[in-house]
């Protein structure tokens, strides 16, 4: 911009044009003579400062209208840049066009009635014919709307970049133009490296099919908001999930020219409901393989019995003997199974004791040899120091057997099973992203293999009961369902980590125990005395189950009172005062046994009492472990195992219910 040049007359006798001109302007228009005193104020710095115009000319300086702290700093930087001293006043606002620097600066002028307001000023010198400063030419714009504008684009930008959730803007074709940090933290990619590109080069898994992203983009190409999930992939390559909202962005004529997309990382969430849904699965099916074992156990009981009655009764070369010896060995299969079944759905009791699993892996490292053959190497790491768990030792040696089984049939080749042994703690943390599992202190068991792996669906339903890869007739599905059924019932946890090709682990986890927490025992042996001759009381609604049982016992020389239910049971107690020992079923219609029991103890409180059942029943158990005291026979029985039952209650102090 060229320097006006006139001189002071020129100025104070300006035209009509001139002066239109300056008025008409938005602006304000302040000229100075040489030593700063006003000698023009235009109409817009009246509004604009709140001065009429004969407030100011040849009364005020443009200093007088500024922050006079601001005019302080101005002359410090000043003085320092050109080394040379300078007054806080009018000096400082127009040194540097005095030496012909254009100068254009923010500034804070004071109005009127003492209110503020940020200013953008731009200083121009005015010279004579001669080019000697006669004045000086300040043009000021109101800058509040701007400094509004860009706090609150400040304020917005901050936002963006302070936001949790992943936002990305992209222009119309999808190239990335702006990211936030949370985008760099969720993907691993940083701005420079996503700025440019396609989202779909950059994080896209292959999740989705082709039919997926065209419903996206004509759902956003045709201006409105689209809202689903996605499956991308990270920098590192691992697959996360995100909630994602995509909004078109318009201009200032309707046209999409921008697409901002906000992303929530839902992976963990994702995996937490699986986990319970998995888990809610996993209980329905536990009480459905509960109550069919239990009527599967009643059935059982009674095909189990009478082949032995048979068996017992005919001669050995009965051609039919053979038939009767298959019969009872389905039988004795079948059994298992439910025993399985019952183990799956923590329907089954227990007896726990102290151990030490690297005592229980040691012992069991033959075995396993012999188990899963020459051409799988057993390696064990045991953890010094392991801390003991209550648990079934019978119970913790089948999870190691299914899950060695499970191995081996990974590793059709061969290969190396490793197991390892470890006190660990689980946190919060931990907890938060495994919902069956509560923070504490554990004794993990680690069993890895070097087979085939697991794809993703497999592991999703590798605990559920019959499900198997397996060929039809070579498993029964039962195996896994089995280890997650005694882990969950001990109160612990089983995690699966596997990928195809590169085999598996399965980690288990026990709580820690209390070395001096006490062990249910058998209570001691009293003198021995015939059974035969003594009277029973069975009471049993499977009427099956019932006469079966009443043949053995009859076999055996007890005398028998059979009752269908509670109230039968209580009519035949009253009549028969020499009734010895009370075998009741747990689950029974109308009072249970556990009543029934009760109301019959504090009649007779020397009456002995064996519980039979083909699952438990709170009523006799606490967490799956019988109660002190109680004598409890599992069904399916044997003539031998119902026997023994009876003559160890019959021989041993026994004391009665509470």
């Amino acid at each position: 911009m060229s320097p006006a040049s006139f001189d002071d007359a020129a100025l104070l006798k300006a035209g009509a044009l001139q002066r239109a001109i300056l008025n008409s302007a938005n602006f304000s228009s302040i000229a100075t003579d040489a030593k700063g005193v006003i000698q023009i104020f235009n109409v817009g710095a009246e509004r604009m400062l709140g001065y009429a115009a004969a407030d100011v000319i040849n009364k005020m300086t443009p200093a007088d209208i500024s922050d006079p702290q601001e005019l302080i700093a101005r002359a410090e930087a000043l003085s320092v840049e050109f080394s040379t001293p300078i007054t806080p006043g009018f000096e400082a606002l127009v040194f540097k066009a005095s030496r012909g620097v254009e100068d254009i600066y923010n500034l804070t002028y004071i109005r009127k009635d003492g209110s503020r307001f940020p200013a953008i000023v731009s200083v121009t010198p005015l010279r004579d014919a001669q080019d000697a400063v006669i004045g000086y030419l300040l043009i000021g714009t109101d800058n509040t709307v701007r400094e509004r504008a860009e706090a609150q684009l400040h304020l917005q930008g901050a936002a963006l970049n302070a936001a949790a959730n992943a936002i990305v803007i992209t222009d119309d074709a999808g190239v990335i133009e702006w990211v936030n940090p949370a985008f760099s933290d969720l993907t691993g990619y940083t701005p420079a490296e996503a700025v440019g590109r396609n989202p779909r080069d950059l994080v896209k898994s292959d999740h989705h099919d082709p039919s997926f992203h065209k419903n996206l983009w004509d759902t956003i190409l045709s201006g409105h908001v689209w809202r689903g999930e996605t499956v991308n992939r990270r920098k590192d390559g691992s697959l996360y999930t995100e909630e994602q909202t995509i909004t078109p962005v318009r201009n200032a004529q309707g046209e999409i020219r921008h697409f901002i997309a906000v992303k929530q990382d839902i992976t963990e969430r994702r995996a937490l409901e699986a986990q319970f849904q998995q888990a809610q699965k996993m209980e329905a099916v536990g009480r459905l393989a509960g109550g069919v074992a239990h009527d599967f156990n009643n059935l059982l009981t009674v095909i189990l019995g009478f082949c032995e009655l048979l068996l017992d009764d005919r001669d050995p070369d009965d051609p039919r003997q053979a038939d009767i010896e298959e019969i009872q060995k389905a039988g004795t299969r079948a059994a298992g199974l439910t025993r399985q079944l019952l183990a799956f759905s923590r329907k089954q009791i227990i007896e726990p004791t102290l151990l030490d699993l690297n005592v229980v892996v040691a012992d069991m490292r033959s075995m396993l040899g012999r188990l899963i053959g020459e051409d799988v190497k057993v390696v064990l790491h045991l953890g010094p120091g392991l801390a003991p768990v209550k648990a079934d030792r019978g119970q913790v040696e089948q999870v190691v057997m299914n899950l060695a089984v499970n191995a081996r049939d990974a590793m059709p080749g061969g290969g190396t099973l490793t197991l390892e042994t470890a006190n660990v703690e689980l946190d919060e943390h931990y907890a938060e992203m495994h919902v069956a599992v509560k923070p504490g202190l554990y004794v993990g068991l680690t069993m890895t293999d070097t087979g085939t792996g697991m794809t993703p669906q497999v592991q999703a339903r590798l605990f559920e009961p019959f499900f198997t890869t397996k060929e039809p007739g070579k498993g029964t599905g039962l195996g896994m369902a089995t280890v997650y059924g005694i882990v969950t019932g001990s109160g612990g946890s089983v995690g699966v980590y596997s990928e195809v090709g590169k085999g598996t682990a399965f980690k288990v986890y026990f709580p820690q125990a209390d070395a001096a927490e006490g062990v249910v025992v058998a209570p001691p042996l009293v003198n021995r005395r015939r059974a035969e001759g003594q009277t029973v009381l069975v009471v049993e609604d499977a009427d099956g189950v019932r006469e079966l049982t009443r043949r053995l016992l009859e076999r055996k020389g007890y005398k028998v009172l059979l009752a269908a239910n509670a109230d039968e049971a209580l009519r035949l107690f009253e009549q028969h005062p020499s009734i010895d020992l009370l075998l009741t079923d747990v689950v029974l219609p109308g009072a249970s046994g556990p009543e029934l029991t009760r109301r019959l103890v504090e009649e007779r409180r020397a009456l002995r009492v064996i519980y039979m059942s083909g699952y438990t029943e709170e009523a006799i158990v606490r967490h799956g472990v019988l109660k002190p005291g109680v004598a409890f026979l599992h069904k399916p029985f044997t003539s031998e195992t119902l026997g023994q039952k009876i003559r160890e209650v019959l021989e041993r102090w026994s004391p009665p219910l509470d």
